[in-house]
Parts: structure tokens; sequence; C-alpha cells
């Protein structure tokens, strides 16, 4: 489905479905971010408490956490939201 991380093939190679028109735009980012920050608000919570409330130390650990999650996810989420939209039929020249 992906050419590159996040750039999507204009035609499924086995079938030759067109997917060029259809684009998640910034629903993936945006749901990935919700995600992930489910896990931060916690994470941070706990660090504060181990680290005896090193704000700065806290912060990077939980950037360095959340990163992998949210560069594992974000193609994932990207391919669900635009089978969804196959799914549904809905282009980005379509109104509604």
């Amino acid at each position: 489905m992906y050419r590159t991380y996040l750039k999507q093939v204009e035609r499924c190679a086995v079938c030759g479905e067109h997917f060029g028109d259809i684009e998640s735009d910034d629903a993936a980012p945006w749901f990935t971010i919700l995600i992930a920050g489910v896990f931060a608000a916690p994470l941070y919570f706990l660090f504060q408490g181990l680290l005896l409330s090193y704000f700065a130390v806290t912060m990077v650990l939980i950037s360095l956490i959340i990163v992998a999650p949210i560069l594992l996810l974000l193609p994932r989420i990207k391919g669900a939201l635009i089978s969804a939209f196959w799914f549904s039929r809905l282009k980005n020249d379509e109104p509604g």
C-alpha cells in the first residue's frame, strides 16, 4: 500500500485498484497523537513520582518512549483510514 514510509501507491500491485485519489490528510496524525497521548499522560505521572520531580528528565524520557509507538502507529492508522475511505468510496473531489 505504501511506496515509502507514508507515501501511498497510485495503484494496487495485485488487483490494479486505484488508490491515488484517496487521502487521509490530517486524520492519521491526529488519531496517532490521540492514541499516544493516552499512554503519555500516565507515563508522565509515573516518571514524576519515580524521578523526584525532575521535569526535564521526565520530559526527555517520555519523549523517547512515545516516539517509537508514534512511528509504528502512524502508517498503520493511515492505512486503516485509507481502507475505510476506499470502502465508503469517498474521494477528495466528491462533496460530502
